[in-house]
Parts: C-alpha cells; structure tokens; sequence
C-alpha cells in the first residue's frame, strides 16, 4: 500500500508499476493489480513464497551454494534480464536481496524494480540509484573510461552485466567481490579488482571464468548477456529455454556503451581462447595506425640500411 501522503514512495512505486506493467516473465516479479483509492494506491503483486536469495545463500553449508544451483538461479536470472532490456529497461539494483526464491527453492525471481531506467536515459550516478557493493565502477564513480566528452557517459546493459557477475561471485563464495570499510575504500577495490575473497576449489573454472568476463571495470570488456547465454557452464548445465539457448549460440555482439556523438566500432575477438570485448573509438584507430607506420618505416629503414633520414622521412610520411 502506497499512502498519497508520502509523495516520494508514491512516486518510486507508481513507476515500478509502469516498469512492471510491460514485463512478462517467469523469473520477474508479476504485477496483478493496481487500486487507487482516495487516500491511498494498492499494488497488489504476485505472491513469491520462498526466501530472498540473501538469506537463502547464509542458511546453506558453508554459506554459500552448490555451483550447480547457483548456475540453475544464474540462467534464470540471465533469462529474465535478456526480456527486460529487450523492452528496453535496466533493472538497476541487482542483489541477492532483490531476488526472491519460489517455495521449492528451484526457481529465482527478479523483484523491487523501483530504481529501473530505460536504457541511456540516465548518466551513471551512485547518487541515483543502487548498491555499492553491487554497482559497477561508472556508476559508483559517475565517470567512464570509454566516453568521449567529459568523461561521462549513459547507463547501457553492461551495469546489469556487472552487478548480476557480483550476485553470481556471492552465490559461489559467500560474500560480494569488494569490500571496503568505507565507500571510497569500496570503490578501490571495485577498480583495482581486488577481489575479498578467493573461489573455493570446487567451484568450476568455466564458472570463474564467467564471473571474470562480467566484473571488468570497462564495460564494454564485459560480456553480453547473449555472450554469457552461449558460455560453455551455463549451455553445459541446460537451464536456458530452448529458444534462448539457440540465440544466444549464434551471434557475436557488442552492446551500444554510450551515446556519445563521436562514431565508435564494436567488435568481439578472441583472446587467449576466450571471447572478449573490444571498443574503439577512430581516434584510437587513426592513432594505431600512425604509430604502426612508424614502426614499418623503422624497420624498412634498418633493413635497407639508409639510416636515420629514411626513417625521418618515414615519420613526415605518416605524418602527414
């Protein structure tokens, strides 16, 4: 029940309601109804009787969960944010806390969509929206490496990339990736990757590896979700929907990072047997190229043996 009096949570409720009303999906939270009345709104939602996924992890032996139940919530998960940003909405604040658990235990749901935004509709602020200890590095620091002007840029599915690669970490270890006794001290180890805890032995390397290839403070080093679809832990386990599975097997993409004016190229390579992001701006390519032909002229030069002023006019060439 949201009180009219309270102006702020009416707001916050009523746009989880607009959130909602465009969602349709087994693993997100459901709305049934909305009665406005004169005093008060009534949200009636759907009934999820199990624990939310913190508490669940803490009651399990070793606090933590088997890497094939945590690989089960994970497709899930992956599931239900493949519809969100297909509609075009970031959930924004995903935690363990976040996630409720079905009676059984065996199906998770993405609930509390009050902090979702459209995609690009908002720079990354951590004054906005979130939890630290889940927010990606542009959006605890409102700044991003790969943006043109000013260093800022908009939010872009890599935040939820990020933030459900911190759900996956504590559902395997136990605890977030980071932690810090203050939010700057948090933020350090966000960037530097400084990870609190190590992975236990028996959790798979194909799962670490997926954890890795989410929690990479530039996002578009992150892979996609059609990218983590097609991992190799989560087809081997078949938790995925059928139709999701084939989709996520057939393309190699990059999502859009910013909505900077300047013209960037996406691509995927692979990088040492794994699949990476790569982002360019042309500047960096121009660059690239320039440098590339000094070297060639460098080489040209020493191998001809024409000296210095072969390699000088190499450099004005290139130049110019």
């Amino acid at each position: 029940m949201v009180r009219h009096s309270d102006h702020e949570h009416e707001q916050l409720a009523m746009w989880e309601t607009h959130v909602l009303q465009r969602l349709t999906h087994p693993h997100i939270s459901k709305l049934r109804d909305v009665i406005d009345l004169v005093d008060a709104t009534y949200i009636v939602m759907e009934r999820v009787d199990g624990p939310e996924l913190s508490d669940f992890i803490a009651s399990e032996p070793g606090g933590r969960l088997r890497p094939e139940t945590a690989c089960r919530f994970f497709a899930q998960l992956l599931s239900a944010l493949r519809h969100a940003h297909a509609t075009g909405f970031l959930h924004c604040d995903i935690k363990p806390a976040n996630i409720r658990l079905t009676h059984d235990c065996r199906d998770a749901v993405l609930t509390d969509w009050g902090f979702a935004r459209q995609v690009g509709s908002a720079p990354c602020n951590a004054s906005l929206f979130g939890t630290p200890a889940y927010a990606p590095p542009e959006q605890l620091t409102g700044y991003c490496p790969e943006a043109v002007v000013g260093g800022t840029r908009k939010l872009c599915p890599a935040a939820d990339v990020w933030a459900l690669g911190a759900t996956l970490h504590e559902m395997l270890v136990g605890q977030p990736p980071f932690r810090g006794e203050t939010f700057d001290q948090l933020v350090r180890s966000a960037i530097q990757l400084n990870y609190a805890t190590p992975f236990p032995d028996d959790v798979p390397a194909e799962a670490r590896e997926v954890v890795l290839s989410m929690l990479q403070v530039s996002p578009c080093d992150r892979l996609n979700l059609q990218e983590l679809c097609a991992s190799t832990w989560v087809v081997r386990a078949g938790y995925l929907p059928a139709e999701q599975l084939a989709d996520g097997q057939v393309g190699i993409s990059c999502e859009p990072c910013d909505d900077d004016d300047d013209p960037k190229v996406h691509g995927r390579g692979l990088w040492g047997g794994r699949m990476r992001g790569a982002c360019y701006t042309w500047r960096t390519t121009l660059l690239r190229l320039f440098y590339g032909s000094l070297v060639i002229g460098a080489v040209l030069s020493h191998l001809t043996g024409s000296g210095g002023a072969d390699a000088a006019s190499a450099f004005e060439l290139a130049d110019g």
